[in-house]
């Protein structure tokens, strides 16, 4: 009977070594699986703040592309009121010097 106490005592000694070991695997793990959750948080929030980023980088580029195209709708409506307007000028011109070559030729008579 003694041996057996001895066993039984050596084995409750096993037992309780390997639950003190077991707690603080537990404990390690729960201290981990606590960092790990604050990591997400944080990298998380790390996201939101990208897309946040992309999402304000989008816009702007959508601004300027916007701006672009204004700009050069601007510029062409430019350039088209200038070439009217030289048009007109041109025309002016040549009716002027229509009626001065006219005017001439009334004021010098033709001689033959």
């Amino acid at each position: 009977m003694l041996i057996a106490q001895k066993q039984l005592q050596e084995k409750d000694s096993q037992l309780k070594i390997g639950q003190e070991q077991l707690n603080h695997m537990y404990e390690q793990a729960c201290g981990q699986l606590d960092s790990a959750k604050k990591q997400h948080t944080v990298d998380f929030a790390k996201i939101n703040d990208c897309e946040r980023d992309l999402f304000s980088a989008r816009a702007e580029i959508d601004s300027l592309t916007n701006n672009a195209k204004l700009s050069r709708d601007e510029a062409l409506e430019l350039v088209t009121r200038e070439r009217s307007t030289l048009l007109v000028r041109t025309k002016t011109l040549v009716d002027e010097s229509e009626n001065t070559k006219h005017q001439y030729e009334q004021a010098v008579p033709v001689q033959s």
